[in-house]
């Protein structure tokens, strides 16, 4: 499908479900006519600046991972914890008393902290 390129529908038809129909077929506007051009003009003014929005954030996004910004920084972080979580763990396997509290003083957290963490 190409969700890139926005559907205009100008059409006779205007009833509430007939508009219903066209909007959730994925049109991205729905005039009757009669119809004002002027309405028409900024509708189309409105979208393609949003494309045009998205368009720059998609590529800003891309140049900052692309780049090794935050995000690949982020991963980095995360996987260098999942790891000393991990060696914690088996560190600790044979002792009787060892939980998520233990394990959670260990790494320097508190259990909820450490909980959503484990989480996201």
């Amino acid at each position: 499908m190409n969700d890139h390129i926005p559907v205009i529908l100008l059409t006779a038809k205007s009833t509430t479900a007939e508009q219903v129909e066209g909007l959730g077929h994925g049109a991205d506007l729905y005039l009757t006519k009669p119809f004002s051009q002027h309405v028409l003009q900024l509708s189309v003014r409105n979208m393609l600046s949003q494309k045009e929005k998205l368009r720059q954030k998609l590529n800003r996004d891309l140049a900052f991972l692309t780049l090794g910004g935050e995000n690949k920084t982020a991963e980095v972080a995360d996987t260098s914890f999942l790891h000393k979580l991990a060696d914690e763990i088996r560190a600790n396997l044979d002792d009787p008393h060892f939980n998520v509290d233990v394990l959670a003083r260990k790494v320097g957290m508190s259990t909820p902290v450490l909980y959503k963490k484990v989480k996201a």
